[in-house]
């Protein structure tokens, strides 16, 4: 707003009132101005947090430069992850090792009773 000067013939409706306005429309669900004038009316104490000061721009700033990197990277991160088993899971690992380590225990098996029965002579 400060660096285009979109403010410099407003008389009464300045950009962030529009802004304002526009947000609790859309938060509300209503449709006519009439509505968001008297919804923005009836809070108007209420409409306080709306203001922005220069501690809250500092917080702000401060927030998405150190919050957001980290944020950022964590979803990366589990992002890899999340397509590292996707991966893992496509390759059916864990079916294909049982499979194997069911042949290997009839194998074991049949081993056995040979070896058991060599002598017999039943």
């Amino acid at each position: 707003m400060n660096k285009y000067d979109s403010d410099k013939y407003a008389k009464g409706f300045n950009t962030w009132a529009h802004f304002v306005s526009m947000l609790f429309m859309k938060v509300s669900g209503v449709n006519s101005v009439r509505d968001i004038a008297y919804g923005l009316r009836s809070a108007t104490g209420n409409l306080n947090h709306f203001v922005v000061t220069p501690a809250r721009m500092r917080i702000a700033k401060d927030l998405h430069d150190g919050l957001g990197g980290l944020l950022s990277t964590a979803k990366a991160r589990l992002t890899t992850i999340n397509n590292e088993v996707k991966k893992i899971e496509s390759y059916n690992i864990y079916e294909k090792t049982t499979s194997m380590v069911d042949e290997a225990c009839d194998e074991e098996y049949h081993l056995i009773y040979f070896l058991a029965h060599l002598g017999s002579t039943e």
